[in-house]
C-alpha cells in the first residue's frame, strides 16, 4: 500500500485501510444507533471517518492532530455535505469530552497511536470520575461508549479480571468506571506500515455513577497493593494511613491475598473506606 501522506513514527501512526476491518469497527461504534455525537480521535487520511458516515453517523467530530490531513478531510465533509461534520485539528490529550456531548450521547471511537494510547483512554475515565463525584446528575458526561484500538497488550490489560495475568490498575480503573469488552484482534497486515505487535479493537461501556468511590483514594489503594504486587495485601497496604487491617476488613479480605487476586469491588471497598479515614 502507498501512502498520499507518508506516517509519521513521532506521531505513532499505522494507517489502517481493509474496508471489511473499518466497516466492523464503525458498526461496533455505531451498534447502538446512530443518533447524538460520535468523535473519532486521529481521522487521519479518513477511512474510519469514511466508514462511520457510511454507517449513518448523524454528527461527526473528528479530532485529528496533523495538519497534512486537512485535504483529504475537508474533501470527506463536502462528499458528505447533508451530515454535520466538524474538523477539529487539535491534539487529542487537551480534549475535554463534555465539550462534545451536545447532542447526546456521544461515542468515541478511534485507531488510537500506541504511544498515547493509554495516556488518552486514563485522561477521559478520570474525566468521566470527576464529573461522577460532583453532586448534581446533570453533571454526569453522557458518554455511550468507547471502541477503541490499542496494541494488544494494552488491550488485556483493560479487560482483564481478578486472577489474570494481565490484570493490574489499568484493569481496576477500566473496570470500576464501565463494562470491557474485547471485541476482536488485527494482525499487523492490516495496517500500513506494519507494526511490530498485534491490535485488538476494545469496547468500553460506562455504567453507574461509580458507586461513591473517589478516584484519588481507588488510585492509592491500588498503587500500593501493585507496586508491591510481590507482597501479600497486608504488607503491601501497611503504610497505608488507616493501616491495613481497617482496608481488609472493609473488603471482607484475610489480607494473605496477592494484588491481582483482589477483584474491582473490592479495591473499591478499600477506597470507599480510605475516603470516610480522610
Amino acid at each position: 500500500m502507498t501512502a498520499a501522506v507518508a506516517p509519521r513514527k513521532s506521531l505513532g501512526q499505522h494507517y489502517l485501510s481493509d474496508p471489511a476491518i473499518l466497516g466492523r469497527i464503525a458498526a461496533a461504534a455505531l451498534e447502538s444507533g446512530a443518533d447524538g455525537t460520535t468523535l473519532e480521535v486521529g481521522a487521519g487520511p479518513g477511512t474510519l471517518s469514511r466508514a462511520l458516515l457510511e454507517g449513518g453517523a448523524e454528527r461527526l467530530v473528528l479530532c485529528e492532530r496533523d495538519e497534512r490531513f486537512r485535504e483529504k478531510l475537508e474533501a470527506l465533509r463536502s462528499e458528505f455535505s447533508g451530515r454535520d461534520v466538524v474538523l477539529l485539528f487539535a491534539d487529542a490529550r487537551e480534549l475535554r469530552l463534555a465539550d462534545y456531548c451536545d447532542p447526546a450521547p456521544l461515542r468515541v471511537v478511534g485507531n488510537l497511536p500506541y504511544n498515547v494510547g493509554t495516556k488518552l483512554l486514563t485522561g477521559w475515565l478520570s474525566e468521566i470520575a470527576g464529573a461522577l463525584s460532583l453532586s448534581s446528575s446533570s453533571s454526569r458526561l453522557p458518554v455511550e461508549s468507547f471502541t477503541l484500538m490499542f496494541q494488544d497488550e494494552v488491550a488485556r490489560r483493560i479487560v482483564a479480571r481478578a486472577g489474570d495475568d494481565s490484570y493490574g490498575r489499568l484493569s481496576v480503573l477500566c473496570g470500576w468506571l464501565a463494562e470491557c469488552r474485547r471485541l476482536f484482534s488485527l494482525s499487523p497486515g492490516s495496517f500500513y506500515p506494519m507494526p511490530r505487535v498485534r491490535s485488538a479493537v476494545v469496547g468500553l461501556y460506562p455504567r453507574g455513577d461509580g458507586g461513591g468511590v473517589e478516584l484519588a483514594a481507588l488510585e492509592a489503594v491500588t498503587r500500593a497493593a501493585f507496586g508491591k504486587r510481590r507482597k501479600m495485601l497486608r504488607g503491601a497496604l501497611a503504610r497505608m494511613p488507616c493501616g491495613a487491617e481497617l482496608l481488609l476488613e472493609a473488603a471482607g479480605l484475610s489480607g494473605d491475598e496477592r494484588a491481582e487476586d483482589v477483584s474491582v469491588e473490592s479495591y473499591c471497598a478499600m477506597a470507599k473506606f480510605l475516603s470516610a479515614y480522610s
